[in-house]
């Protein structure tokens, strides 16, 4: 068998550009609709396909020592010394106790603010008008906005506020699909609770200071009153004292005493 010149050869795995190019224009619709196609299925199923739901565990913890430093220093300024009435002690029978005791009026304690924070978060109106700001719940999927207001309530009753076995400090518990909205809401709620918290500790002070007040207008309305008493008492006192004398001095005259 002779063999061909190289010159003479055929190579077969030769492609054909323009044969290619040819075909790739016939085709052309085709292939557009293929793409066009899968981006909207992409598309649809990125509207469509469920939020992958959470757990979101977030610690709640007592404000540190250093920050508690100028509620210390609140505390030591009402102290006050307790003074029990004498005529007390003696219808108690109790003995004179050696020293002077001691209370605060008003005191703040880590674990205090921590119990109103709590009881402002567990109250539920901040959770519920955070849920609504930050539209973690569609409003446009209801027909009324009592059935809004409703899944509202709903869905904040199931974020829960516990201690878990094992843990030293309380949890906010609850499940979501949306990290940033939830986010934004626990930003609303801290604010909002320590806001809350901080009127409410400015609104018990005024009202235990405006009850000091009062008793001490009592307190000076009834010195007041004995001051009186004993005036009245003093100059009755002295009347019936110069009565006697004067009728003294008249017998004493009478028998030329």
């Amino acid at each position: 068998m002779s063999k061909l010149p190289v010159s003479d050869r055929i190579y077969d795995d030769e492609i054909d550009l323009l044969s290619l190019i040819q075909t790739v224009w016939d085709g052309r619709w085709k292939i557009a609709s293929i793409i066009v196609i899968s981006l909207l299925l992409v598309f649809g199923f990125n509207i469509v396909k469920p939020n992958t739901t959470f757990t979101a565990s977030t610690e709640i913890k007592p404000i540190t020592s250093f920050e508690f430093d100028k509620y210390s220093l609140f505390n030591s300024s009402l102290k006050i010394i307790e003074k029990e009435e004498e005529e007390e002690k003696e219808e108690k029978g109790e003995e004179e106790e050696k020293g002077e005791k001691t209370f605060n009026i008003f005191e703040i304690t880590q674990q205090s603010l921590l119990d109103l924070y709590i009881e402002e978060i567990e109250e539920g109106s901040l959770l519920e008008t955070a849920v609504d700001k930050f539209n973690l719940i569609n409003k446009d999927d209801f027909d009324s906005e009592s059935d809004y207001k409703d899944t509202i309530q709903k869905f904040v009753s199931e974020i829960k506020v516990l201690i878990p076995k094992g843990s030293a400090h309380h949890v906010l518990s609850a499940e979501y699909n949306d990290k940033d909205k939830w986010k934004d809401l626990l930003t609303f709620v801290n604010d909002e609770a320590n806001r809350k918290v901080k009127a409410t500790i400015i609104n018990r002070f005024a009202t235990i200071v405006s009850i000091q007040n009062q008793k001490k207008d009592f307190a000076i309305k009834d010195i007041e009153i004995k001051i009186d008493n004993v005036k009245k008492d003093y100059d009755r006192y002295t009347k019936d004292r110069l009565a006697f004398l004067a009728e003294q001095a008249a017998i004493a005259r009478k028998l030329d005493i």
